[in-house]
């Protein structure tokens, strides 16, 4: 791994060559394991998942289908989800999806449609599998809701993202006042990007920024404050510098690390605003730090 503060001759990552990597990884093994580094036997993979399930609750408290306690307390009970979420469809996008871990974990267990974005055939094979069979499980749970939930998967990598690609003629576009709006691009409550935004460089990371800001739901479409895009990111500290702009390269999947600071300049420069970040706890000492960063 190299070491590299802002200048010409920065690293940037190889489409082709990150690829190839994620594809070998794809041939060996389609696992946890596999996706997580060698990390996927241990703690790490269920202290991840309940970690962002909690986290996205305390973004979107709506999305909870358990009375708050307040609520009992305060005599304000409202039978699971209120009135307006049971009635509405959340929607979130899952990018860099890999074998479909987060949204099988985390994402279909809290949104009624998932999308997923992923370049490595093997892997979106893998998540078809592993997404029907926990579908199949839900289906015959009770929810509060009267949407059903549903998946769909796009083999591509995010450089190639494009919001004006994700419409649909699904009957859950046709909203309750008989307008067919299928034609419309989606907007998501939530896009959740995850351990895979070190595959795009700084200028094409900006690129999908904006692009994620595009297709976020607004906050006037019913919802009390809108979409959100989260990141989760492992985030680079040189001791020498450890609020500096800095990024770490590493030449086995050509990928960056980059630090608070670049991520930070890079939000500003996309138009997004931070509307709050954390660190994740739980993880091995001896790995990346871990931050949640909420945008809009």
């Amino acid at each position: 791994m190299t070491n590299n503060n802002q200048t010409n001759n920065e690293p940037t990552p190889d489409r082709q060559l990150g690829l190839a990597y994620w594809d070998s990884i794809s041939r060996s093994d389609l696992t946890n394991n596999g996706v997580l580094g060698g990390y996927g036997d241990g703690s790490l993979p269920r202290i991840d998942s309940l970690s962002s399930r909690i986290f996205i609750l305390t973004i979107m408290p709506h999305l909870s289908t358990i009375e708050p306690p307040i609520n009992l307390l305060a005599g304000r009970s409202t039978s699971g989800r209120n009135v307006v979420a049971a009635d509405c469809c959340f929607r979130a996008l899952d990018v860099g999806s890999g074998i479909g871990r987060v949204t099988n974990d985390v994402l279909i267990h809290l949104f009624h449609r998932v999308d997923l974005i992923e370049p490595i055939p093997r892997f979106i094979d893998r998540s078809r599998t592993l997404l029907s069979s926990t579908l199949r499980r839900l289906g015959s749970s009770t929810t509060a809701s009267r949407h059903t939930r549903a998946v769909r998967l796009w083999c591509r990598p995010l450089q190639e993202f494009d919001p004006k690609l994700f419409t649909s003629n699904d009957l859950s576009l046709r909203r309750g006042d008989g307008t067919d709006r299928s034609h419309e691009t989606l907007a998501y409550d939530l896009i959740w990007a995850q351990w895979t935004l070190g595959h795009l460089s700084d200028l094409e990371l900006v690129e999908f920024f904006t692009k994620c800001k595009s297709c976020l739901r607004g906050a006037e479409d019913g919802r009390a404050n809108g979409g959100y895009l989260v990141v989760k990111e492992n985030v680079y500290q040189d001791q020498s510098d450890p609020d500096g702009d800095l990024v770490e390269f590493d030449d086995q999947d050509s990928s960056l690390t980059r630090s608070n600071k670049r991520f930070c300049r890079l939000f500003e420069e996309s138009g997004l605003k931070l509307i709050r970040d954390e660190i994740q706890v739980g993880f091995n000492p001896e790995l990346y730090q871990v931050k949640f960063y909420v945008l809009q």
